[in-house]
């Protein structure tokens, strides 16, 4: 028998919704349902009266791939096609509740989890493990299921009073992904709250790059194997000064960009060379001599 879902989506996809989903806009310039048709018979779509997994709705798919070009995952297996998507209406999610003097409780963070694998793995979106979990090549144990209800309610406690510094956003990721409470989708859920938080924090999203993965993996192994997070917190500081500066260089080429276009456009006869008198005071506020 099928778990029920512990999480409601309805009111996050009316504030999707509100905030201009992309998917939604679509809908509106492009009438999907006339190629329907087209679809069924190029795609030989299943009917679902067979046995297996409840088939695809092909309108749907031909949606989703649109999306998926707009995301760079061309060329990948139909699940990396959705999770691109369902990492668009999560991170939609994390940028509107940015924005709400809102506590998250298990509850947000199962609805966060819901959102990430609400197309991509909708069995267990948004549902606590009911096995118990593992790493492959890991001596690391993850808590009981049993356990997991109240290891959540204390996380959720500690999060409410916990600051909005870089630490705590990162030690906010460690703890979630030590819980490991869902059965899939805990690190993309542990990444997606630290990101909440330092966005709330005022501070820039942090990813992790696929070159920068295995020491990633290996920080966080190693912090739950030995109780010190030293490593893991250094890292993702690392990380997030990295981001910050890419950050200052983009801001400063866009201010070079934009003056060297006001300069453009500004009427020939209205520009001036400097004087001596004025050239001398530049140098001399620089300390030039």
């Amino acid at each position: 028998m099928k778990q029920a879902g512990l999480f409601g989506l309805s009111d996050h996809l009316k504030r999707l919704s509100a905030n201009g989903d992309l998917l939604e806009a679509l809908g509106r310039i492009v009438d999907f349902e006339g190629f329907r048709v087209i679809l069924d018979n190029a795609l030989a779509c299943s009917d679902g009266s067979k046995d297996g997994r409840p088939p695809y709705d092909c309108v749907s798919m031909f949606k989703i791939f649109i999306l998926a070009a707009q995301n760079n995952v061309d060329g990948k297996p139909l699940r990396d096609h959705l999770e691109a998507v369902d990492h668009h209406d999560a991170l939609a999610w994390m940028y509107q509740m940015a924005d709400k003097d809102i506590a998250l409780s298990a509850v947000e963070i199962g609805q966060m989890h819901q959102l990430i694998l609400q197309r991509s793995k909708p069995d267990i979106a948004g549902q606590y493990a009911v096995t118990q979990r593992g790493i492959r090549d890991s001596a690391v144990i993850f808590p009981a299921p049993s356990d997991v209800p109240h290891l959540m309610a204390d996380f959720a406690t500690w999060l409410k009073e916990a600051s909005l510094t870089p630490e705590n956003a990162f030690e906010a990721h460690y703890k979630l992904v030590t819980i490991h409470p869902f059965q899939d989708g805990n690190g993309r859920a542990s990444r997606l709250l630290m990101n909440l938080q330092l966005v709330r924090g005022g501070y820039r999203l942090v990813s992790v790059w696929p070159q920068d993965r295995l020491q990633y993996i290996d920080a966080i192994e190693y912090a739950q194997l030995n109780g010190d997070t030293t490593r893991f917190q250094t890292f993702m500081h690392t990380r997030l000064l990295e981001t910050m500066k890419e950050y200052v260089n983009i801001i400063g080429e866009a201010a070079i960009n934009l003056a060297k276009q006001d300069l453009q456009s500004e009427p020939k006869e209205d520009r001036r060379k400097l004087t001596a008198d004025e050239i001398a005071k530049m140098h001399a506020d620089r300390g030039i001599i």
